[in-house]
C-alpha cells in the first residue's frame, strides 16, 4: 500500500520516526523548558539552555540507548541550568509564573502573589535541593528520575528532597 502525500501518519513518522532527536524534541521540548524556567526565573534563558541541551545531546544521541535517551536530555538540562546560574549568580532571578486559569483578576493577583513567595522560598534554597524540588513538582518526576536527572543517589535524591520541603514548610506554612 503506498502512502498518499499529506498522509498524516506518513509524515508524522517521517518527522519523528526517522529522526530520533526530532521524536525526542516534539515529546519533551515543553517540559523541559518549564522545568528549566523554574530552576532560572527566566523564560528566555530556559529556552536557550534547552536548546543548547539538544545540540549537545544531538551529537552523542547515537551512543545513547533508545530508552535513556529522555534521561539524558534531561541531565544535559540540568547541567546546562546549573552552569547558567553559577556564571549569573550575582544577577537577581526573576520569578516567572506558572501559567494557569483563574477565575478573576482577583484570584490572578492572589495566585500571583503565592507564586512569587513559594519562587522567593526556592530560591533561599541550596541549589541541590531547589533543583530536586523543581524537578520532582515542576518536573513530575518520580525520587528515582530525580537522582538519575542529577546524577545522585536515590538516598541522597531524597534525602535533598525532605530537607528541601522542610525548609520551604517552615518559610511558607502561613500559605498552606
Amino acid at each position: 500500500m503506498m502512502a498518499k502525500v499529506g498522509d498524516p501518519t506518513r509524515s508524522e513518522a517521517a518527522a519523528t520516526g526517522d529522526d530520533p532527536l526530532r521524536a525526542l524534541f516534539v515529546s519533551h521540548y515543553a517540559s523541559m523548558v518549564r522545568v528549566a524556567t523554574a530552576l532560572l526565573g527566566d523564560a528566555a534563558a530556559a529556552e536557550d539552555v534547552v536548546q543548547d541541551a539538544f545540540v549537545s545531546v544531538d551529537r552523542a544521541l547515537a551512543g545513547v540507548a533508545e530508552g535513556a535517551r529522555v534521561a539524558y536530555l534531561r541531565q544535559a538540562v540540568m547541567n546546562a541550568a546549573r552552569s547558567r546560574i553559577r556564571r549569573t549568580r550575582a544577577a537577581k532571578r526573576q520569578p516567572v509564573l506558572v501559567r494557569t486559569s483563574v477565575a478573576s483578576f482577583e484570584d490572578a493577583a492572589i495566585r500571583r502573589d503565592e507564586q512569587d513567595v513559594v519562587l522567593a522560598a526556592l530560591d533561599r534554597l541550596p541549589l541541590r535541593q531547589r533543583q530536586c524540588l523543581v524537578l520532582r513538582y515542576y518536573g513530575e518526576l518520580s525520587d528515582p528520575e530525580v537522582a538519575d536527572a542529577l546524577g545522585l543517589s536515590l538516598g541522597t535524591a531524597k534525602t535533598h528532597l525532605r530537607r528541601g520541603l522542610a525548609a520551604l514548610q517552615d518559610t511558607l506554612g502561613a500559605l498552606r
